[in-house]
């Protein structure tokens, strides 16, 4: 993703919630943002609505 122009910004929320967040610009809305209980399959669903074109 960061080969696309895209950041990825990764919170542990609480227990087994992470949210992963991915933007083209740090003050800008996020191009895709993903919620799950483990880091691989936030920043997974993330990626994808990144790719899909819709936050």
């Amino acid at each position: 993703m960061a080969r696309q122009g895209y950041r990825l910004s990764l919170s542990d929320i609480g227990p087994g919630e992470c949210r992963a967040v991915f933007a083209t610009h740090p003050q800008w809305a996020p191009a895709g943002y993903g919620v799950a209980p483990t880091p691989w399959t936030a920043v997974q669903r993330a990626a994808w609505a990144a790719v899909k074109g819709g936050a």
